[in-house]
């Protein structure tokens, strides 16, 4: 059976031209670095890194290690590393409750949007801990969804542009 997330991996695509509408990664990738400044922690374990598009923009400036549970988004990831000539260290297919590292392998870690999907958050949030050396720096981006998550009038009109215009840049309807 194939993991739910093999079936969007363009949309997570750094080339895919409505990701480019919704969302800004390069203001995203500075933000990590700057928050990252500093901590002279040159190695990154990249969580839930989806296609890869933070640990391609970041390969400049840390040994990045990409983790994801879907293939297909690890296959992205090294596709497009490749075609931008970015040195990704290592695409690992994995769990991030069971992160495969060894403790305190990490100078740095990121997390971006990959614990809303997990049913136990902690669980990760515990192996970021453990793979992340003492002193190391871990930076999780997450939106809080514990109220429950409903659009509003004006989200719902956003949103539909959104559909509008992906159909007509990309030919597709989801």
């Amino acid at each position: 059976m194939k993991n739910p997330w093999d079936f969007i991996v363009d949309g997570y695509d750094i080339r895919s031209k409505s990701r480019r509408l919704w969302i800004k990664d390069e203001i995203y990738a500075e933000l990590v670095k700057n928050l990252f400044g500093g901590c002279n922690c040159n190695t990154l374990l990249d969580v839930g890194c989806g296609a890869g598009t933070l640990s391609i923009l970041l390969a400049d400036d840390f040994r990045v290690h990409s983790l994801d549970f879907s293939k297909s988004m690890l296959n992205r990831l090294k596709t497009r590393a490749k075609e931008l000539k970015k040195d990704v260290v290592a695409m690992v297919n994995a769990d991030n409750q069971k992160i495969p590292f060894k403790s305190n392998s990490f100078g740095s870690t990121l997390c971006k949007f990959a614990l809303w999907p997990v049913p136990n958050p902690q669980e990760a949030i515990k192996e970021m801990v453990r793979v992340t050396k003492p002193n190391g720096r871990i930076i999780v981006i997450e939106v809080d969804r514990t109220n429950g998550y409903e659009l509003n009038l004006h989200s719902k009109f956003v949103y539909r542009i959104y559909k509008v215009v992906k159909r007509l840049t990309t030919g597709r309807s989801s």
